[in-house]
């Protein structure tokens, strides 16, 4: 559910680029998800689900995602 939300609100800032990066955190505030307490523990735990969907590709060392071509074909079909 959240992650739908999610992945759709990252391909939109991409606008459509799969090799766009952008801040985890930034993203998950921007999808206007409320009645989170722990929203680092919320964002990671739909990171974690997306990467392990192939969807996003997480950047080593560092806060940002970006959309894999599957993450790309997956939120033209569902946003």
């Amino acid at each position: 559910m959240y992650g739908e939300r999610f992945l759709c609100r990252l391909y939109r800032t991409a606008q459509g680029i799969a090799d766009r990066r952008f801040n985890r955190y930034d993203i998950f505030l921007a999808t206007g998800i409320g009645g989170i307490t722990d929203v680092p523990q919320a964002t990671d735990e739909i990171v974690q689900s997306l990467r392990n969907c192939g969807f996003i590709h997480t950047i080593e060392n560092s806060e940002d995602i970006r959309l894999s071509m599957a993450g790309l074909n997956e939120a033209e079909k569902v946003c």
